[in-house]
């Protein structure tokens, strides 16, 4: 059976906040920009060409996961490249605590779980539940192949 990692929608929009601001930004300074203000007109291009810059940066972090008998497939968002990794490399699955927010009043959220699949060259899978929303399928998936 192929569990199929399922992006939540907010964790997209939140990789994808620099460029709807920069969209935002240009919606506001439309007239500008149209009308021939060149200094408008070149610092737009500049934040326009730098958000891009990042925003090429931060999308290459994010990756598709496909857990399946074979092992797990991981598939890089931007580029498409396909990286397949055995059961057989899988050293270890640990669970990672990440804290809580805490305000004046106290702990606003306890934190949560994060899974970090270490392979026996070293390197490092992290999935977390605020990337997917089937988290707990796909990390019960990897378990099941890995522990046995």
């Amino acid at each position: 059976m192929k569990v199929h990692s399922k992006f939540r929608p907010l964790y997209l929009i939140r990789k994808n906040s620099l460029f709807l601001f920069t969209c935002f930004c240009f919606l506001i300074f439309y007239d500008k920009v149209v009308s021939g203000v060149y200094e408008t007109i070149i610092l737009f291009f500049l934040f326009f060409t730098v958000s891009i810059f990042f925003q090429v940066i931060n999308l290459r972090t994010i990756n598709e996961i496909i857990v399946s008998e074979e092992g797990i497939t991981k598939i890089n968002f931007v580029s498409k490249k396909v990286n397949f990794i055995p059961y057989s490399l899988v050293a270890n699955l640990d669970t990672m605590r990440v804290q809580g927010m805490s305000g004046k009043a106290g702990q606003i959220t306890s934190g949560y779980f994060e899974s970090i699949v270490i392979l026996k060259d070293g390197k490092k899978i992290l999935i977390s539940p605020d990337s997917f929303e089937n988290y707990q399928e796909i990390i019960a998936s990897i378990r099941s192949h890995v522990l046995n």
